[in-house]
């Protein structure tokens, strides 16, 4: 018998490669016999359950994680040899631990004894409540926090972005998709049925409606107050919550200087799936039949010829024909996906922070750039900020914050485009009229021109070309502002300290719009509006503040005085007098305006405030505040109110019959009362009015007054 030479040397070598093989899988699984276990106790050597263990081995990329069980113990099997290994401990109200630098060999056991120390920095954590801070364990109402670490690596634009999902009881949904646009928040629900449903910003002590000028980067800490004991100190202003915002300020030592930056891409999360072309106008068919039947009319033959006739265009769509090139292959349109785009966002920060032990300093400057996803839009910010603290003497300070800005924003379409006399409601919404468009129309006529959807068009209803709308119409909005407030503090005594703040809120906003005579418009005459406004809102703020601590008995006290007023005047001017849509600015209407309005409003509001905390030995305690708000938006019978709050606390975690219970950390009991208020009414409600009306009377416009309010 002849041996078939290369056969055999395959069957030779794979029968090698089967045997180092099995060997090498049985040499495997004995290097990773090594065991690691242990156990974990507190400083009291009492055991841990549920501590979180995690091991890695940056060399080789291995990680696992496990829990201690009930008696605190932990065991990790078949640990790969090889490399440094070190074990993460975590656990909440204690510190996290790390051992490192551990080899571990073949089939060894390595047996660990770890003790966490318990960590206090939760409970000592300072939060901002209204006019003062407060340690997190001796809060007595709801008060939720963000601090910098949590904001630092969002892309976000506005501060209000921040805080989405982070907070329990806290709301946050996006209002638009414009770039720029503020979040709705909701604090605990909506606290009013007719006034603005919006929360009141603190920013740095001064209180302000909106926080759009302000750089995410630049926050410290973002404190929430949420139940009415909290937000009785901000009274006729509190009954949708209150956010504190805390700027970054300087610390002593050498100057730290970093820069920030961060790009990326937005898009839109979800689209809704809609109708093909065909569905739609079997859609309609179907509509004109079913009327026809409940109207009692044949619904044979000819359906052009039915009592109430289907649109000649439905059936040359279920005929697969496109309505504008009878004939020709229908070619499906998503009209929504034309508008919308991929849109990139950048910021760039430079910050500088440092000082001596009596003045320190923290300076930033910012750009940030986001295009929108509706194409043609964009928003962009410039904005720097210099917070300055500066220690005059042992009893004197002062704190100076200053934030300018400069915004601009293109955005065409959307809610409030339609001051310049568009068909009114959403007409110049892009995506409503991308919406609303059929399928079976295309955006674009052959020759490339913007396809008109005005009247004379059956199966459609009269609207705008969202394509048009995004590229040729043109809007812009441009925002200077100054945020600014100065800070005294004065020691009368060692327990007694004076501040008096007075702060300034100013903003100017220049903007415009124009939209051109196009078939796509319908052919409606160029038209075109500007406008502008001025708002000043200015604050002062008197406080003292009293601290004591004696034996185990601790109060806090404080007495105040605040003013506040805010000045409005704005313009808008707008004319369709364009002779053509070479020029889109007003100076092209030879002075004819068709439409301009002019407006300015006042808003002041005087308060007097109280709080006093007090609690013994850390665990039982007392919180009191008033306040009596004097607000120009109510009539003069109701023109003053008075807001109350009461709260008692009680930390039982300290109490002795507690202390062996090793799963809790820190539990305190409270019970509080609080009444707010809302004056976010209009700033002359309360007063009746008589407008001025025209009517047509035998063809002649003629002017009168009527009753208004």
């Amino acid at each position: 018998m002849k041996l078939n030479r290369p056969a055999f040397q395959a069957t030779f070598f794979s029968l090698m490669f089967l045997l180092l093989f099995l060997n090498a899988s049985k040499t495997s699984a004995q290097e990773r016999n090594s065991i690691v276990k242990g156990v974990v106790l507190n400083n009291k050597s009492e055991a841990l359950s549920g501590v979180s263990v995690i091991v890695r081995n940056t060399q080789t990329n291995f990680t696992s994680g496990t829990s201690t069980d009930n008696s605190g113990n932990f065991t990790f099997s078949n640990i790969p040899s090889g490399g440094a290994y070190n074990f993460t401990f975590s656990n909440v109200g204690f510190e996290d631990q790390t051992l490192s630098g551990y080899n571990i060999k073949d089939n060894q056991t390595l047996s660990l004894t770890v003790k966490m120390t318990s960590s206090s920095a939760t409970l000592d954590q300072v939060v901002v409540i209204g006019y003062g801070t407060q340690k997190r364990k001796d809060v007595t109402g709801s008060v939720a926090s963000v601090d910098a670490d949590k904001i630092r690596d969002l892309p976000v634009v506005r501060a209000d972005q921040a805080i989405l999902g982070k907070l329990a009881g806290v709301q946050v949904k996006p209002g638009s998709g414009e770039p720029g646009a503020p979040a709705q928040i909701r604090i605990r629900g909506i606290g009013s049925i007719s006034a603005a449903a919006d929360p009141l910003y603190v920013v740095d002590g001064v209180p302000m409606a909106s926080i759009q000028n302000i750089n995410p980067s630049d926050i410290e800490t973002i404190d929430v107050l949420k139940d009415a004991s909290a937000t009785a100190i901000y009274g006729s202003r509190g009954s949708n919550g209150v956010i504190l915002i805390a700027t970054k300020r300087g610390k002593a030592g050498k100057a730290v200087i970093s820069f920030d930056t961060y790009t990326g891409f937005q898009k839109i999360a979800k689209i809704p799936k809609y109708q093909s072309a065909l569905e739609e106008a079997q859609h309609y068919f179907d509509g004109i039949k079913n009327r026809n039947i409940d109207e009692g009319n044949p619904i044979t033959g000819d359906p052009l010829k039915w009592k109430q006739a289907v649109p000649i265009t439905i059936l040359q769509v279920l005929r697969g024909e496109t309505p504008t090139m009878p004939g020709t292959t229908l070619d499906f349109q998503d009209h929504v996906h034309e508008v919308l785009q991929t849109a990139p966002m950048q910021q760039y920060q430079l910050s500088a922070r440092g000082g001596s032990e009596n003045v320190r300093y923290s300076l930033s400057g910012e750009y940030l750039n986001q295009d929108g996803i509706v194409i043609n839009t964009n928003y962009k910010r410039y904005s720097a900020r210099a917070n300055v603290d500066v220690k005059a003497s042992d009893k004197f300070s002062v704190k100076l914050n200053i934030n300018p800005s400069f915004t601009d924003k293109t955005n065409i379409g959307g809610p409030g485009a339609d001051e310049i006399g568009s068909n009114g409601g959403r007409g110049s919404d892009i995506i409503y009229n991308a919406i609303q468009i059929p399928m079976y129309y295309k955006l674009r006529s052959d020759d490339g021109s913007y396809f008109p959807f005005g009247d004379g068009l059956d199966a459609v209803v009269s609207t705008q070309n969202p394509l048009a709308l995004a590229l040729e119409a043109k809007g812009k909005q441009k925002a200077t502002a100054i945020l600014g407030n100065i800070n005294a503090e004065y020691s009368i005594l060692k327990d007694l300290k004076l501040n008096v703040l007075l702060g300034v809120n100013l903003i100017n906003v220049k903007g415009m719009r124009f939209k051109p005579n196009l078939p796509a418009f319908n052919n409606n005459p160029a038209i075109g509006a500007d406008n502008a406004s001025v708002n000043l809102n200015w604050l002062t703020e008197t406080t003292l503040n009293y601290t004591k601590t004696f034996n185990k008995h601790n109060v806090a006290a404080l007495v105040g005085y605040t003013t506040q007023k805010d000045n409005f005047e704005s313009n808008f001017l707008a004319s369709d007098r364009f002779p053509n849509n070479l020029v889109p600015t007003l100076s092209a209407v030879s002075g004819i305006i068709t439409n301009g309005t002019s407006d300015q409003f006042q808003w002041s509001l005087i308060s007097y405030l109280g709080r006093i905390n007090y609690n013994y030995n850390n665990k039982y305690y007392v919180t009191a505040s008033v306040r009596r708000d004097g607000s120009s938006r109510f009539g003069s019978e109701n023109k003053y109110g008075l807001f109350p709050s009461a709260a008692l606390a009680w930390r039982i975690s300290d109490e002795n019959f507690l202390k062996n219970v090793h799963f809790l950390n820190d539990l305190k009991l409270r019970v509080s009362y609080g009444e707010t208020g809302n004056n976010n009414i209009g700033n002359y409600e309360h007063y009746a009015t008589i407008n001025y009306d025209k009517y047509t009377l035998a063809g002649v416009a003629i002017g009168g007054y009527a009753p208004g309010r």
